[in-house]
């Protein structure tokens, strides 16, 4: 099971919420909705039950925050925990450029300028 939408999903998440209960891992609150990788499936993480832990992904009650979202796919350090284990309200905002402060921005390469294709050169191809 690799993609993570569906009823194969839905069940793995209730299976997550039924062994470790629906205090997210990330924050310490209650009202886990969905479940999060410990190792993310980008990096070789699978959908197995001993990879999930709960998490939020509707705002947190509590924090406010929508952890597995702002966690996305970082690897889970004692830093990254300290950040979300914070007991009063956060600004998403905020309290994300303050959690990747310590994480090298990405490096991205800017894409090149491809020319844009012209409608009637693409009608002249069909006939």
């Amino acid at each position: 099971m690799t993609r993570r939408a569906g009823r194969p999903w839905r069940r793995q998440v209730e299976a997550c919420h039924l062994t470790y209960g629906t205090v997210c891992h990330l924050c310490r609150h209650g009202g886990a909705d969905s479940a999060d990788h410990l190792l993310a499936v980008e990096f070789g993480g699978t959908n197995d039950l001993a990879n999930l832990r709960p998490a939020h992904h509707k705002a947190c009650p509590v924090c406010g925050l929508r952890c597995n979202a702002v966690r996305g796919s970082r690897p889970l350090t004692p830093e990254l925990l300290a950040t979300f284990r914070r007991s009063e309200p956060v600004d998403g905002r905020a309290f994300f450029s303050q959690a990747a402060a310590g994480h090298p921005a990405p490096s991205v390469r800017p894409s090149p300028e491809r020319p844009r294709k012209n409608l009637s050169d693409l009608e002249g191809r069909r006939s």
